[in-house]
């Protein structure tokens, strides 16, 4: 079985329990940083490949001569890329075609295919779509914005913030991005009847850039991402470029906390929200990779 191999084993038993950090106080607030960068290929999308894959496991898909194929312009297809490279498995990522060199280099040393494709998310996903329906004999779509099993191993992340706090947590804020993790984080919250606030950080259109680019056209709308939007239980707060990026430097690359820039944006949602709601006790940001993806090279 692919998925009992020594290497495997050994990398996944370093999947979750990633640290929860002080990052500071505001207010009467206290608030703590999930640093799921330091997942093995340094974002939190290892946990959704990880779920996938033991799904595909189960139900007799997942086999040697297979190829995965999905598409993704960061931090998705890094990690698969390299899952797929610890299973001894061919990995086809189809992305657009101004991906940065940061993830080129990268893919190129996990021995991934790259497939240059459109100039979107979109056109990238009906590609694989394309492809998957010429030859489902030679590929798996993991197809991860419309994959149940992707939630799956967020409900740890949630248990591990919970415990970590002695069940002692207000709120939790994430961007919203596939809308996976905050799925399945959720999914947990309510199978324990806990009353925390789950909050979905997302961007507002800022000429000046973005950080993970949910509102561009052309992004592929997961269906997590549209369920939670219409989710009364989830507040959407939304930040900006502008407004978060300054955070960054000043705030947790100068703290030592080397996150990627998107952390920045849920940071600055966060404490805007803690001073216009009034939030108080622990609240807990999901900070998705490491510093270095989604920076342009």
């Amino acid at each position: 079985m692919l998925l009992e191999s020594p290497l495997f084993q050994q990398l996944v038993s370093r999947v979750g329990n990633t640290p929860l950090v002080k990052w500071g106080d505001v207010d009467g607030a206290t608030i703590w940083l999930k640093l799921e960068g330091q997942n093995p290929s340094g974002s939190l999308k290892d946990r959704h490949v990880i779920g996938i894959l033991r799904d595909l496991n189960e139900r007799g898909i997942l086999a040697p001569e297979k190829e995965f194929i999905d598409t993704s312009s960061g931090s998705y297809a890094s990690a698969l890329a390299m899952w797929g490279a610890v299973l001894g498995m061919k990995v086809n990522i189809v992305t657009r075609e101004t991906i940065e060199n940061t993830y080129k280099l990268y893919f190129d040393y996990v021995g991934a295919n790259l497939i240059l494709h459109g100039t979107n998310n979109a056109a990238g996903h009906e590609h694989c779509k394309c492809l998957y329906e010429d030859c489902p004999e030679k590929y798996i779509f993991t197809d991860q914005m419309n994959n149940k099993a992707a939630a799956n191993e967020h409900q740890n992340t949630a248990k591990e913030i919970l415990d970590t706090l002695d069940g002692d947590v207000a709120a939790i804020f994430t961007n919203l991005g596939s809308g996976a993790n905050l799925a399945g984080m959720k999914a947990h919250v309510d199978t324990i009847g806990h009353g925390l606030q789950m909050y979905a950080v997302t961007q507002a259109k800022d000429a000046a850039g973005s950080f993970v680019g949910t509102w561009k056209e052309g992004y592929v709308k997961s269906f997590y991402a549209e369920s939670i939007k219409a989710d009364p239980s989830i507040r959407e707060v939304q930040t900006s470029y502008s407004a978060g990026l300054p955070l960054w430097k000043e705030h947790l690359l100068s703290k030592g906390f080397t996150v990627g820039q998107a952390t920045s944006g849920a940071l600055e949602a966060a404490i805007r929200t803690i001073k216009s709601d009034g939030l108080e006790g622990n609240i807990v940001l999901l900070s998705g990779n490491q510093y270095g993806w989604n920076v342009p090279a």
